[in-house]
């Protein structure tokens, strides 16, 4: 205790620049702690269509033969008629201005299966808005529809909680050390100045507690007290 009051800065303006600076840190720590327990990218509908995603592009690029190519690629557009099979030829780079239609999440997903190639800077321009492209062998290539929730509302959410955060404990810590730091003593240098004379107890000194600038009105008060007893 008495090295948490050493360590403590001493003035008023100092202990409330040191409270809303721990308040920041808590802040960070608890939000970061939150996003790595509870907001853990992608979601899991996306992973599920990763995983779906890398399995048929891995078993359709190690087929032994072209006609198992054909009859896994042709078992995976009866499941999901949004699956195309084109030409790389056919392919179209992807435009400046629109940016990249694979989610940076989900493009380092799929770059990071084994035995799968993503070709993250073409797109087929008869496909699905939400596109992934999958190289086969040799000169084709698996064109998947992907639909992902814009990572916009993370952008936007993470800032948004940190700052409710920072108040809300700047705000639970300010109030906290105004009662026991500020409010309190100068409750009871009211109370001394107020009952000087009066009761056998006004004759004690005060206390020397708060920071600096209460203790300097604690230390007058004393001085005056003991003067005018003298």
């Amino acid at each position: 205790m008495k090295l948490a009051q050493r360590l403590m800065p001493r003035s008023i303006t100092s202990q409330i620049t040191f409270i809303v600076a721990v308040s920041v840190l808590l802040a960070v720590a608890l939000l970061a702690s939150v996003l790595i327990l509870f907001i853990g990218p992608p979601a899991n509908d996306n992973r599920a269509a990763i995983a779906r995603i890398a399995e048929i592009s891995r078993l359709a690029r190690n087929a032994s033969t072209p006609s198992e190519r054909d009859a896994i690629i042709s078992t995976a557009q009866r499941l999901d008629p949004q699956i195309r099979r084109v030409a790389i030829g056919e392919l179209v780079p992807i435009k400046d201005n629109n940016g990249s239609l694979v989610p940076w999440l989900v493009e380092r997903a799929l770059t990071n299966q084994p035995d799968v190639e993503l070709i993250a800077d073409l797109r087929d321009p008869n496909g699905p808005e939400s596109q992934v492209v999958m190289r086969l062998a040799g000169s084709e290539a698996m064109v998947f529809e992907l639909r992902v929730d814009s990572p916009l509302w993370r952008m936007l959410l993470a800032p948004a909680a940190l700052m409710a955060t920072i108040i809300v404990v700047s705000t639970v810590l300010l109030s906290l050390y105004a009662v026991r730091w500020v409010v309190t003593p100068l409750a009871k240098v009211a109370d001394a100045a107020a009952s000087f004379g009066q009761t056998s107890l006004a004759s004690e000194a005060l206390a020397r507690r708060g920071p600096q600038e209460i203790i300097q009105v604690t230390d007058a008060l004393n001085d005056m007290r003991t003067r005018i007893r003298d």
